[in-house]
């Protein structure tokens, strides 16, 4: 059985667990989310569709499951909740929507859970072979953009991506992880595959642990999640200009929308990355096209 039923229907009301569990495997691997509200439903999205976990959830059963969802330490979680998310073990990250209050320093805290969306992180089963040659060249690595939706696969890309680098081409990679979703480290061990080489620094600010990582660790490559910051434009360029090569990814459903972006945009015009993947976002991971900078220069 797929370890994410098992590890998610302990945290879910008593009348939804044996429903989970109950999924087939087939509906297990085209399993993307699982969705609670206060008051409406409990359900999982497999291909596209929704599969009926519960009826009418009441406050005190979702407050339970976020309780449990977080380990029991919901203090713990409070900055990245103040973001509206957390991730749990497994790497699977937990979205969180209700009543946010904001004090007179702006610090913004969530006080009553009205939604949750948890994100099924899963591994995947190598490379497409257009995506291993938009990663390397000549014997090198190249710098690439994986952009998407929300929800398309780019984390999962992303995995798959060190995983080959590490595996395959014998690469030092680096993963600069601020959220946890691409190697689900506990205790420093990585519970999803990202390769025997890779070196991870996770829960830090994304463009603090991609410095760090080239400061420490000597990568070839630097991998990293949904890039949107002036400091994170900014690290990158520095790192580029270091001769390391990085593999990242934005929220942007074309190169046409990524490129619009003001802050993170100008590193395409800057010819920073080499080539833009881009996912259709109709199946986990499915390419829609890959441009390369030669290409489309701007």
């Amino acid at each position: 059985m797929d370890d994410f039923r098992l590890l998610i229907a302990q945290s879910l009301p008593e009348r939804a667990q044996a429903r989970l569990l109950g999924i087939s495997e087939s509906e297990a691997a085209g399993a993307t989310e699982i969705r609670i509200s206060t008051g409406g439903r409990a359900y999982i999205c497999v291909y596209g569709k929704e599969i009926l976990l519960a009826e009418r959830i009441y406050p005190d059963e979702l407050l339970r499951v976020i309780h449990s969802l977080c380990g029991h330490a919901l203090y713990a979680r409070q900055r990245s909740l103040s973001q509206g998310y957390f991730t749990m073990s497994g790497g699977h990250r937990v979205g969180v929507c209700g009543h946010v209050e904001t004090d007179d320093e702006k610090r913004e805290t969530l006080l009553d859970v009205s939604s949750v969306c948890i994100r099924i992180a899963k591994p995947r089963a190598g490379l497409p072979r257009q995506v291993s040659d938009a990663l390397m060249s000549g014997g090198k690595p190249c710098s690439v953009i994986i952009l998407g939706a929300p929800g398309s696969g780019k984390t999962t890309l992303l995995r798959a991506a060190s995983e080959a680098l590490s595996d395959k081409y014998h690469l030092h990679t680096g993963i600069a992880d601020e959220r946890g979703e691409i190697a689900a480290c506990e205790n420093g061990t990585p519970l999803l595959p990202v390769g025997i080489r890779a070196d991870v620094v996770d829960s830090l600010r994304k463009s603090r642990a991609m410095r760090w990582l080239l400061r420490s660790m000597q990568p070839d490559v630097i991998l990293t999640d949904e890039i949107a910051s002036q400091e994170d434009s900014e690290a990158i360029t520095d790192i580029a200009r270091c001769g390391v090569a990085l593999v990242c990814t934005a929220h942007a459903a074309t190169l046409s929308d990524f490129t619009a972006r003001p802050v993170i945009g100008r590193l395409w015009k800057q010819g920073i990355f080499s080539a833009a993947i881009v996912l259709s976002g109709k199946e986990t991971g499915q390419v829609s096209e890959i441009v390369t900078w030669e290409e489309w220069p701007c």
